[in-house]
Parts: structure tokens; sequence; C-alpha cells
């Protein structure tokens, strides 16, 4: 039997579009090597019956969304129940075909930054800025620059979160912690690989006829969309894929 893996979602009840979570537990259920553990961390749905680890939402007026996202993974990696090394899975990620811890600890990557572009990058929106201020701290700190914010999960290990947190002063820091996790403890065992392979990450709200073409392209095991992408099509085409509830809902 493969060894436990242990899959923790931050989820904030406010920020769900419909069945986001609901469809993503289903598609760990479908197509994730098992045997998984499974953690919810901040809200929790009525439906839900599987492990939760309470959290306050943060005042969005106070606290960036990545702040509240940290504060989410502290929660997560005080409790000794959650393993020391865990997925950080998001609801809006879907396996769409099958997939192991080993396919995620690759280096999967949306590209890299150099010292020119970055010194000429000027963000406009709070996210880019954002991910400006982490590749200026790695570059400050001798890192690689790779594009991790890939929206797939990532794997973590508690002793180097830790160590991440101290270094560079999370969660009051506003950084990203994927990229900045992973460029901090680069190398990898093969060169980066472009997320696309692997991932279709939508941003529109096309028709669920394009959805189910795009995700049966060569190559493809997990889909993302951005919240303003799940649509009525959306839905649909996940409840195709996964009609039968997990072992995390209510009365299955």
């Amino acid at each position: 039997m493969s060894e436990l893996t242990c899959l923790v979602y931050p989820w904030i009840a406010s920020m769900a579009r419909g069945n986001e979570l609901k469809f993503s537990l289903r598609s760990v259920d479908a197509n994730f090597e098992k045997p998984v553990d499974v953690w919810l961390v901040g809200d929790r749905p009525e439906w839900y019956v599987g492990n939760w680890l309470p959290c306050p939402v943060y005042d969005a007026r106070l606290c960036l969304p990545r702040q509240d996202r940290a504060k989410k993974m502290l929660v997560a990696m005080a409790d000794d129940r959650v393993a020391e090394t865990f997925v950080w899975m998001m609801d809006d990620i879907y396996f769409i075909r099958p997939i192991a811890l080993s396919d995620l600890r690759r280096p999967w990557t949306m590209g890299e930054m150099t010292p020119e572009k970055l010194a000429d990058w000027k963000p406009v929106r709070e996210w880019t800025r954002q991910k400006k201020l982490t590749f200026e701290a790695l570059y400050d700190n001798g890192k690689t620059l790779y594009d991790f914010c890939t929206h797939l999960p990532h794997v973590y290990e508690k002793s180097k979160l830790r160590e991440l947190c101290n270094k560079y002063g999370l969660p009051d820091s506003p950084y990203v912690d994927d990229s900045l996790y992973e460029n901090e403890f680069y190398p990898f065992n093969e060169p980066p690989l472009n997320c696309r392979q692997i991932l279709y990450r939508e941003s529109r709200r096309p028709s669920a006829a394009i959805l189910r073409q795009k995700m049966n392209a060569d190559g493809i095991r997990v889909f993302n969309h951005v919240d303003r992408a799940f649509s009525p099509d959306v839905e649909q085409v996940l409840t195709e894929l996964f009609p039968k509830p997990s072992q995390w809902e209510k009365g299955r």
C-alpha cells in the first residue's frame, strides 16, 4: 500500500462561487493515489464530514489575502495530526485524470524571471505587486527566480516552511508562498517543466463543449479556473466527470 498522503485545503465560505470544494474532493477520491488524509482549514460547509481545523477569516481591510492564506497554513503546521509533508490544495483545483504525489513533486513552472525583467517590471495590481516583492526577496538572497505560481497543488514540508517563515517574516510579509518556497529550496532532480503540459487553466467562461475538448488534450491531468470562470457550464462538466459523492460528503 502507498504511504498516506495528507492534503490540506484552506477554505472561506464567503469566497465560494458554488460547489468547487465538493467537486475538488470528488476529484481527489476519483483520481488521486490512495490512501489520502484530507484536512480543511478555515470554514466548514454543512455537508463536509472530514477532518477540520477552524480558523477565522481575517479582515480584508487589515490583511492581504496572501496573509490570510499564510495564517491558515500556520494553523495546519501547528497541528501534529497534519503530516510533516503535505499537499497544499485549493478548492478550484480538480484532478481530471489519475495523478500521484510524485507528479506534484516535479518542478512545474510558468517560466523564469530575469533580473533585467524584474528591474523593468511595473506591476499595476496587488497580486502582481506581491509577486514582484517575492522575486526581489529571492534575488536579494541569491535564489533562482522561477515562477511557481502555477495554480497547481504544492508539496510542502513543515520544517522548511518554518525556516521560510523565520527568514522572510511570514505571514506578515506579503510574499507569495509557492514561488518563495520552491525557489528557496531549489534545485529539483530535473530541470523546470512547463506547467501547461499537465494543467488546463481557464480564465474565461467557455461552453461545456470547449471545456470538454480542452480537458481531453494530451497530458492534461489537472483543471483549474479563476473565480469568475466558475459557470453553469463548468459545473455541468464537473458533474459529468464526478457524479459520485466523495468519502467526505455527508450521507454518502
